[in-house]
């Protein structure tokens, strides 16, 4: 069964270290054979919250998500929560979301990431997700991954290992529960 699972980059900050965590865990997503791909939401910038839906780039975002079995969401946190532009994109859409898992990665240069998670979790919820249980927290990135993405903690490695774990597991089950049985 091939799995539809892409990673959304949840901020449109210059010098975003987020941007190396999407790509690490798009390479692992592929490693465990997930179609995947990145979506970042600066190609999805939505600056108002009036209709929000309807915007070109709103049909956009839908377009690359209405078949996913899943979503990880790599993301800062920032002052205790998530991004607005994250925010704003997340909520111009529900159908896509409902009962699918999601899987968050929350960065930070420091300590951080572990209020983004339990806010996120809440909204997701809310949204349709099936937040999974395990997140992963890249605090701090500068040492788990280098400037380019790689990997430098392999103890790190097993963090993430059980991460995909639990997300394949709810992915393939949500996807049995939608394909055969009715709600």
């Amino acid at each position: 069964m091939t799995l539809k699972i892409p990673i959304l980059l949840g901020t449109a900050r210059k010098g975003r270290r987020s941007e190396r965590a999407a790509k690490y865990m798009l390479s692992v997503a592929r490693e465990y054979g997930l179609d995947t791909f990145l979506i970042d939401v600066r190609d999805h910038i939505i600056g108002y919250t009036d209709d929000e839906a309807e915007t070109e780039a709103a049909r956009r975002y839908r377009d690359l998500i209405r078949d996913m079995d899943g979503l990880i969401i790599v993301t800062p946190e920032y002052s205790h929560g998530y991004p607005g532009e994250l925010k704003i994109l997340l909520d111009t859409t529900w159908r896509e979301y409902d009962r699918r898992p999601l899987g968050i990665a929350a960065v930070s240069s420091g300590r951080g990431g572990t209020r983004v998670v339990d806010v996120l979790r809440t909204a997701a919820l809310d949204l349709g997700f099936v937040p999974i249980k395990r997140a992963l927290y890249f605090a701090p990135i500068d040492d788990i991954l280098d400037e380019e993405g790689r990997l430098i903690n392999d103890r790190f490695r097993d963090s993430v290992d059980r991460f995909m774990a639990e997300l394949i597991w709810f992915a393939k089950t949500l996807k049995w529960g939608r394909e055969n049985l009715e709600l």
